[in-house]
């Protein structure tokens, strides 16, 4: 099943809060991704890191400079919330 963003909200400490169209909810954390240096080195940046869109297409995010994130693999690795707990009655 292939993903697609809706949204992508950046958060003061390197996190992406990202709502994908099927309703799920999720929090992905770059900070290791920006610690591991190479290209990605710029989102230290909190300006830089601010400017995140999503693709046209909603198939991944962007930044400036081609960075990009594929859509299925932040819903792998987001922080999803656990869904609540069924209010049925057992017999």
């Amino acid at each position: 099943m292939l993903r697609y963003i809706r949204t992508a909200i950046p958060g003061t400490d390197y996190t992406l809060a990202l709502t994908f169209t099927d309703g799920v909810e999720a929090v992905v954390d770059f900070k290791s991704v920006i610690h591991a240096g190479g290209v990605f080195q710029r989102l230290e940046d909190p300006v830089f890191f601010a400017t995140v869109s999503v693709s046209k297409d909603g198939r991944c995010i962007v930044w400036p400079g081609e960075i990009d994130f594929c859509a299925d693999a932040l819903w792998l690795q987001g922080e999803k919330p656990e869904p609540e707990p069924s209010q049925a009655v057992l017999p």
